[in-house]
């Protein structure tokens, strides 16, 4: 298996603050199956950290470099499908999340217009 991030963990406070304000937001508004879109990866804890907290959510990342997408998830342990890796030699918490994490490489600022 790849190396894997903590789902739980949150290391420093950019990310901790982060996801404490999408976590209030989707509370507040009492979404059952939430979809959330993160736009920038970077180590990928935040998106991790929602997916984990929201059991029935979708969170999708849109991130511009590609290299981002494959450091995180070969060096940083960001759980999502590598290419080539059969589901057998995935870990439990790839396939766990296999469905409802997505890493989509673009351009996210595009979408905010």
């Amino acid at each position: 298996w790849l190396p894997e991030a903590d789902p739980q963990v949150l290391a420093l406070n950019y990310p901790k603050t982060l996801s404490a304000a999408v976590a209030c937001a989707v509370r507040t508004i009492q979404a059952p199956e939430p979809r959330i879109l993160v736009i920038g990866l970077g180590s990928g804890s935040v998106p991790l950290w929602l997916a984990d907290q929201f059991p029935k959510s979708q969170v999708d990342v849109v991130e511009l470099e590609g290299t981002v997408i494959r450091a995180a998830s070969e060096v940083l342990g960001f759980p999502i499908l590598v290419p080539g890796l059969g589901e057998q030699k995935m870990s439990p918490l790839r396939r766990k999340l296999a469905n409802r994490l997505k890493a989509i490489e673009g351009d996210g600022a595009a979408l905010a217009e």
